[in-house]
């Protein structure tokens, strides 16, 4: 029988913790979450509720291999959900992943800033495998 509580099966990780993101330009990941066994990942992006400015683009990529530099963008019908832009304070959004490389990350492009915002993303996954690891 399917478990029907949340808690006990998601693992939560930070793709960035939430820092102060003033300037322009795209900010690249320096983690790549292994995917192996897992079919699906949700990311979850906010901003602190304080004052600043500025415009957040969520950009997943994937890849075959943990080398960053490898990752591309991840094909839209690899998302469930709409890829966020956060531009307002207190800002909540989340976006799923679904498709087939063992490898995950996430950029943040980063535009029109003054004073900035502060930015944090999570990724959850559920930690029941649905396949075993080779």
């Amino acid at each position: 029988m399917a478990s029907r509580e949340l808690h006990s099966i998601l693992e939560e990780s930070f793709v960035f913790k939430p820092k102060l993101l003033d300037v322009n330009t795209t900010l690249f990941g320096n983690i790549a979450f292994n995917m192996e066994g897992f079919e699906s990942a949700e990311f979850i992006a906010f901003t602190v509720d304080e004052a600043g400015d500025g415009s957040f683009l969520m950009i997943p990529r994937h890849g075959d291999v943990a080398d960053l530099g490898e990752h591309v963008d991840v094909p839209a019908n690899e998302i469930v959900g709409s890829i966020p832009t956060l531009t307002g304070v207190g800002e909540l959004a989340s976006f799923g992943y679904i498709g087939k490389k063992q490898f995950l990350s996430l950029d943040i492009a980063v535009s029109g800033t003054t004073t900035g915002r502060r930015v944090g993303v999570m990724l959850a996954i559920d930690t029941r495998r649905h396949t075993p690891p080779a």
